[in-house]
């Protein structure tokens, strides 16, 4: 799935995107396919504008309810996730919110 998602890695909303990415400060968020690293909103936008692009996702007219396909939550599952798991591994130890 996620090298499906790089599809649009090379298109310009994407590049776009990354742009944006780069002249925010650093998080704890990875961009897919890139080494530029942001916070989770932004690496999830920027994430969702790679996955989104290629499948026009947004003139959908399947079954499902809106918003409950995977490529329209993966990047923000990804983006949360991973900072989550960075905000517990950096926790001093016995800290960490159960």
């Amino acid at each position: 799935m996620i090298a499906d998602d790089l599809g649009a890695f090379h298109a310009e909303p994407s590049r776009a995107a990354r742009r944006l990415a780069r002249a925010l400060p650093p998080g704890p968020s990875t961009v897919l396919g890139a080494t530029d690293t942001t916070t989770a909103d932004v690496a999830a936008f920027v994430n969702g504008t790679m996955v989104r692009h290629p499948d026009f996702n947004d003139g959908y007219l399947g079954l499902e309810p809106p918003g409950t396909r995977a490529t329209t939550s993966r990047p923000v599952h990804l983006a949360s996730g991973e900072r989550l798991v960075r905000e517990v591994h950096d926790a001093p130890a016995g800290t960490a919110r159960r």
